[in-house]
């Protein structure tokens, strides 16, 4: 072991300065030098008012737990409750056992399977309220996670459909939302990893700069990879040599080689992932928010799957979920194109970063954008900025009012979250004796051995 340590500390020696560089990187440095102008542009660093109207909050989470049993059988146990500020809490819980023939299959299933509770929970708790009173549903993370992720087979014994399921309830929570202007619904992310934000901003300043181009008397060849870099730019992210291949051949054209060396860095920039979280951190220390941004299609493989879907529904069907299509039939590609309709009619996603106090990180805000600029999911074709209406101020307000500090930024959700937990305590004492005497069974006698040690 030693000697791996005087090894790991020789190598550390000689690359100390570059780890250093890239941790220290500034992103209001050199080429990006107008990140920091274009970001106080769409910063308010001013202190939100306080909630001027009583509001009743639905704020939802859930709790997971399993048990690993022989013949590599997993029984698990989801569990969500949706907690309101009148003191009901609202509970909905989803059990089984399956077999997991993989294991990355299995942990989409089980985040599917905690998102569809918690929207449960949300429909049974609406389901006990008046239409008339004012509501604000909190859910604990985006709303584009429970709207754009391509429904995809799972290679695990049962509820493989577990996608579709999720995409009709949360398309019925949506619906309800849209039809009652008392019910605003809001997804509340800590520590965000998205880099929204980061991108709309550096992917602005690329086209500005591309765009100057535009004045200088190019060669065939530079105007057309003008063109392309132009509408394209954004596939650094995918396909980075295409996109330094017409670099290349720009600068071999006769335009301005300082401005193509600043699309360089620009492009370089926007390849690297900095979450908006981070950007918010660098920019500035005082609290405040930034300005709505619309999101368009961001997963392309969500759009590209719902256009293979309408192009022929039966041969995509039978080619992305062959096992489930010859069990059910026609009976679940009717489910499959409701849930799918219901996406196709869902408003688009507007984004905001709250930064509630000087030294906590920046909460992302998800709103729906039905009753803001009135986009459709469908026809948010790129990122854009939108004004702060009366309901973002209204749901931000609500945030500071429900912050308590650092630890617990927001205390609904905090209130969800214990009250769903699911401990490895309340398993061994509460879940486990209950399974045996309604099974008739001594679970030991089924567990993996290293579960038996426990």
């Amino acid at each position: 072991m030693n000697d791996f340590v005087d090894r790991f500390s020789e190598e550390l020696e000689d690359k100390k300065q570059d780890i250093r560089d890239s941790l220290d990187q500034d992103l209001g440095s050199g080429s990006t030098e107008n990140v920091e102008k274009r970001f106080q542009q769409v910063y308010t660093s001013s202190k939100v008012e306080e909630l001027g109207e009583e509001v009743r909050v639905l704020a939802t989470d859930a709790g997971r737990n399993e048990m690993e049993l022989k013949n590599n059988t997993r029984l698990y146990i989801v569990q969500a409750a949706a907690v309101d500020t009148k003191g009901e809490i609202s509970k909905s819980l989803d059990l089984d056992s399956v077999k997991v023939y993989r294991q990355r299959d299995y942990e989409k299933f089980m985040q599917r399977a905690s998102e569809l509770e918690e929207v449960n929970s949300i429909l049974e708790a609406l389901d006990q309220r008046p239409a008339r009173e004012k509501t604000i549903i909190l859910i604990d993370g985006t709303l584009l996670t429970r709207l754009l992720t391509v429904p995809e087979p799972l290679d695990i014994s049962k509820n493989r459909e577990i996608r579709v399921k999720l995409m009709d309830a949360f398309g019925e929570l949506i619906e309800r939302t849209q039809n009652n202007s008392n019910i605003v619904l809001a997804g509340v992310s800590k520590d965000s990893n998205s880099s929204i934000l980061y991108r709309k901003i550096v992917g602005d300043l690329l086209e500005t700069k591309i765009k100057k181009l535009e004045t200088e008397k190019l060669e065939s060849i530079g105007f057309e990879d003008k063109q392309f870099l132009l509408k394209n730019y954004h596939r650094i992210r995918y396909n980075p040599q295409e996109i330094r291949q017409n670099l290349e051949n720009l600068r071999k054209s006769n335009a301005d080689q300082e401005k193509v060396k600043q699309i360089e860095k620009l492009v370089e920039k926007y390849r690297v992932r900095v979450s908006d979280t981070e950007l918010i951190e660098r920019m500035t220390s005082k609290p405040g928010f930034t300005k709505p941004l619309r999101i368009g299609k961001i997963k392309p493989d969500f759009f590209s799957a719902i256009e293979k879907f309408q192009q022929n529904r039966e041969n995509y069907l039978k080619d992305t979920f062959p096992q489930v299509h010859n069990e059910e039939g026609d009976s679940f590609v009717e489910r499959y194109q409701d849930a799918i309709q219901r996406i196709k009619d869902a408003p688009g996603v507007v984004s905001t970063y709250y930064k509630p106090s000087e030294r906590d990180s920046a909460l992302r805000v998800d709103l729906l954008n039905h009753d803001i600029d009135g986009t459709d999911l469908m026809d948010c074709d790129k990122q854009e900025f939108v004004n702060i209406n009366k309901k973002v101020r209204e749901v931000l307000r609500l945030l500071k009012s429900g912050y308590a500090g650092e630890e617990m930024h927001n205390v609904w959700i905090s209130q969800a979250d214990n009250s769903a937990s699911l401990k490895n305590s309340d398993l061994e004492k509460i879940y486990k004796p209950i399974i045996s005497k309604q099974l008739d069974i001594n679970l030991r006698n089924y567990m993996r051995r290293r579960d038996k040690r426990a």
